[in-house]
């Protein structure tokens, strides 16, 4: 027994999860300071190794973001961004000029994207202070135009639910009140039959006990109406 659930362990934690690593690391509170504290501890000699391998696919996702990013400004943009230079039109529009600026600060950007990227920026940055009611969430959310690419991944990665107990739990329930004896229940009813306890629990809250028992005869009468 311990050799099948030390097999189950390793099959689970020996190789770390890709995006587990990256939810890390979009962290303010950690970022790659945590990788590289705990890295050593973890894999020995292979630390860096590892280490490297992590860089590699956080430096890969945000490659693909940008792609996208690219993709989606240059299809909603459409031809605005060929902008004539003849003075006569420049002269009647201010969004002319607007444009024009904008074509420069795309041209500047990518010249100097070589030099220093976004992600070396929120890397480079100290870690925050860890406190109870951070809300990473709220914190991307206003980050969103400081670190646009980075903020994207943030908002899908951080949107992965860490267990699919509760969707589980949920199905189990559902399974015993629709069985093929009972199938064409409508689905306010099944609603109903699922989530009458909470619903009488939460109403009996600070009532007193005759009205409890009251209720609590009343749900059961309902339930076996409802098998019926």
């Amino acid at each position: 027994m311990t050799l099948a659930m030390a097999q189950k362990f390793d099959s689970y934690w020996s190789e770390f999860h890709d995006f587990m690593v990256v939810t890390t690391i979009l962290d303010p509170r950690f970022k790659m300071k945590i990788i590289d504290c705990y890295f050593p501890i973890i894999y020995g000699d292979r630390a860096s190794s590892e280490i490297k391998n992590v860089q590699d696919i956080l430096l890969g996702i945000v490659r693909e973001y940008e792609a996208k990013l690219k993709a989606s400004s240059s299809s909603s943009s459409g031809d605005s961004t060929h902008v004539s230079l003849s003075p006569s039109i420049m002269v009647h529009s201010r969004l002319n000029y607007l444009s024009i600026f904008d074509q420069f600060l795309s041209s500047t950007h990518s010249a100097t994207t070589q030099m220093k990227t976004e992600l070396n920026y929120y890397l480079d940055e100290p870690v925050i202070p860890r406190t109870d009611n951070f809300d990473i969430l709220r914190l991307w959310n206003v980050n969103a135009y400081k670190y646009s690419t980075l903020h994207c991944i943030a908002r899908d990665v951080l949107a992965i639910p860490v267990s699919t107990v509760v969707y589980e739990s949920a199905f189990s329930t559902d399974g015993r009140f629709v069985s093929h004896h009972r199938s064409r229940l409508h689905a306010k009813t099944i609603e109903a039959l699922m989530c009458a306890q909470d619903w009488l629990w939460t109403q009996l809250n600070g009532m007193n006990i005759v009205l409890s028992i009251e209720y609590f005869i009343l749900f059961i009468s309902m339930y076996i109406l409802f098998l019926i």
